[in-house]
């Protein structure tokens, strides 16, 4: 059970409307999973690419900054 404000007064949304405010509720919740995994996900790929070139955070980005 949701509730709006309509001229100050608290009133309960119709079904419709809870049903589309849950919606969107739902896709943003989608939205941020998705962005949070692509986070972890580049994250994943640059340790990798340490790992490999047996470097540290801290000297990869020394690098890239002496690299420009």
């Amino acid at each position: 059970m949701l509730f709006k404000r309509v001229n100050g007064e608290r009133v309960q949304c119709s079904d419709q409307e809870e049903a589309e405010i849950r919606a969107r509720w739902a896709k943003a919740d989608q939205e941020h999973e998705l962005k949070q995994e692509q986070m972890i996900n580049k994250r994943s790929q640059k340790t990798a690419i340490l790992n490999r070139l047996g470097l540290t955070a801290e000297e990869y980005d020394l690098l890239m900054d002496k690299s420009i």
